[in-house]
């Protein structure tokens, strides 16, 4: 069977049901944005990894090495903050080609480093190897969290609201620009920085998980659509999102309107914004805007509901559209063909 027939989640459902768990110390692996694992009574550890791929993930053509090396370990730190964490040491792994300078080397580190420095997460190994087609970048985050302070995907609860912590589709729109050899100069460095060099919130997600609030939360980075389903289906529940909730930024809006197309398709399917998603008892909603308000002087978008069932629903002016796990999927198209990625 081709992988194309059992999509990303597929592969995951696969990999999940031949990896049990040994160790009485695995709090939870597969399945969430982070694996956990329980240090001591009062300490838990957080593990992600992530690889990026040239010509899925980046093209050399459209980033800077400086940039590159920004993206590729703020993209990884957006896991722990999807779990409420704090990252504390990195491994980076590279497969290099033929082709990729010295120069081009020293700018991708000077990136991860700048990142690393502003967060205090220590490099502390990693590996190389040679890569005959394409320059692959592997990383490997450990995080700490206190203990009954970790976040999951799998808390949500019917009449929860679903929640988000910023605009949504700004990242593929970027996308198009560089694609399109666009430049909207308004709109151009802001779409281009949500593309090449998205920040992680770190600090917006542990003050979410410090306020012992909110029931479940994930990253935004395969889009609302497909982000929001794995929440639901680790919860064992439904969602509802309203289209005329979904927060859409002037700059969006207006490439879309150029380029004679909806922003909303971007803001649901797009991935890559690496805004945190997240459910919140109704009876919460205004005291946790008050806390993080409070706390970080940072406000959340209302964007829908948890309900009964399994499914994704998008509620617009004809009704109700099934939009479960509609963002991006690796082995479902070509590479770049939907999502963010390129």
């Amino acid at each position: 069977m081709d992988l194309r027939r059992i999509g990303e989640k597929g592969v995951i459902d696969k990999l999940r049901a031949l990896a049990p768990h040994f160790h009485p110390e695995v709090v939870a692996g597969i399945g969430e944005d982070c694996g956990v694992i329980k240090i001591d009574e009062s300490t838990l550890m957080l593990v992600t990894t992530d690889m990026l791929m040239e010509g899925v993930h980046f093209k050399l053509d459209m980033i800077t090495p400086y940039q590159l090396g920004r993206r590729v370990l703020s993209v990884n730190l957006s896991d722990i903050a999807a779990m409420g964490g704090w990252p504390t040491y990195a491994f980076l792994s590279l497969g290099l080609t033929d082709s990729i300078a010295v120069d081009f080397l020293d700018e991708v580190i000077k990136g991860f480093h700048s990142v690393a420095k502003k967060y205090e997460v220590s490099l502390v190994g990693g590996d190389t190897i040679s890569s005959p087609y394409s320059l692959v970048i592997g990383v490997v985050i450990l995080g700490k969290s206190e203990a009954g302070k970790v976040v999951y995907r799998s808390g949500a609860q019917a009449g929860d609201i679903v929640c988000v912590t910023g605009f949504l589709g700004d990242a593929v729109a970027g996308l198009e620009m560089l694609n399109r050899n666009m430049d909207v100069p308004d709109i151009r460095d802001y779409l281009l920085k949500a593309h090449l060099d998205p920040a992680p919130q770190l600090e917006i997600g542990a003050a979410l998980a410090k306020s012992g609030m909110i029931h479940a939360m994930i990253d935004v980075s395969d889009g609302i659509a497909s982000d929001l389903w794995h929440i639901c289906e680790e919860s064992n529940v439904g969602a509802k999102l309203f289209k005329e909730l979904i927060p859409i930024s002037e700059p969006c809006k207006k490439l879309a309107h150029i380029l004679k197309t909806t922003p909303l398709e971007w803001a649901l399917k797009g991935g890559e914004d690496y805004k945190l998603l997240f459910t919140v008892p109704k009876k919460h909603k205004t005291e946790l805007k008050d806390f993080l308000q409070g706390e970080l002087g940072e406000k959340f978008f209302e964007v829908g509901e948890i309900v009964e069932g399994n499914s994704v629903w998008l509620i617009n002016d004809q009704g109700e559209e099934n939009i479960s796990g509609k963002g991006f999927d690796h082995f479902a198209a070509e590479p770049g063909a939907k999502g963010a990625k390129v």
